[in-house]
């Protein structure tokens, strides 16, 4: 795969973490981690998976070495090469 297509797939993945946490900061803010726990925990599930699967793609794209700019607006990229 080529970086770009690994930085772009990075991009889509930090997006949907963005989108999990603001889900889980809404199940935090409405006291529904005890009633709806069954999902509170998939959404944890997801946001693991998602990392992982960050990862991944970082590590197929080496030179580029994410740095983090703000953890809910997304990734600030930096080219190591």
């Amino acid at each position: 795969m080529r970086e770009e297509d690994c930085l772009h797939i990075i991009g889509e993945l930090d997006a949907l973490l963005a989108d999990i946490q603001n889900l889980l900061n809404q199940f935090e803010a409405s006291g529904c981690t005890v009633t709806l726990k069954e999902d509170y925990i998939a959404l944890h599930a997801l946001q693991g998976r998602t990392l992982m699967e960050r990862q991944r793609h970082i590590d197929e794209a080496p030179g580029t070495v994410p740095t983090l700019s703000d953890p809910l607006n997304g990734i600030a990229w930096k080219n190591t090469n």
